[in-house]
């Protein structure tokens, strides 16, 4: 996102620079960066985080000089608003957004396929342990049931 100056921050989010000093900057609500040159300046998401829309003044955005940001001004020629900046931001978040929802699919192939796994194991376990389980020998009759047997028709 395009760095402004304090002045220019304030300008755009329709307050006094005192004001912005005092209530946002001191207090930690908008970060503050330096730009190549040693002076302090706020990046545009700050302002519309806190603000939540920026005003339109007629000063030119400096520090704009990014790839994106030139074809997105040469295909909108004239719009010098802050929807340039909000169609950026939404641009990049779509693509993350796209790439996250392709790996959560991806993660939850590989859970239904781990679980599918599970029941595979388990079900061979357990018919492991069937087949596995030894026949317990026949347990010798008691001596009543052995005269029985003999004189039993």
């Amino acid at each position: 996102m395009p760095e402004i100056s304090i002045s220019e921050a304030a300008k755009r989010a329709g307050i006094s620079r005192q004001k912005l000093y005092e209530n946002y900057i001191n207090k930690g609500k908008v970060s503050v960066s330096k730009n190549e040159k040693g002076k302090p300046c706020i990046d545009t998401s700050e302002i519309l985080r806190v603000f939540g829309e920026l005003k339109n003044i007629d000063t030119r955005d400096t520090n704009s000089d990014s790839e994106s940001d030139s074809k997105l001004q040469a295909e909108n020629e004239g719009d010098n608003t802050p929807f340039l900046t909000l169609r950026l931001e939404v641009e990049r978040l779509r693509a993350e957004n796209t790439g996250l929802l392709a790996l959560a699919d991806e993660r939850k192939s590989r859970i239904e396929e781990q679980r599918e796994r599970i029941k595979g194991l388990e079900v061979r376990l357990l018919e492991n342990k069937r087949e596995s389980k030894p026949e317990e020998p026949p347990v010798p009759a008691g001596f009543w049931k052995r005269v029985k047997s003999v004189f039993a028709p």
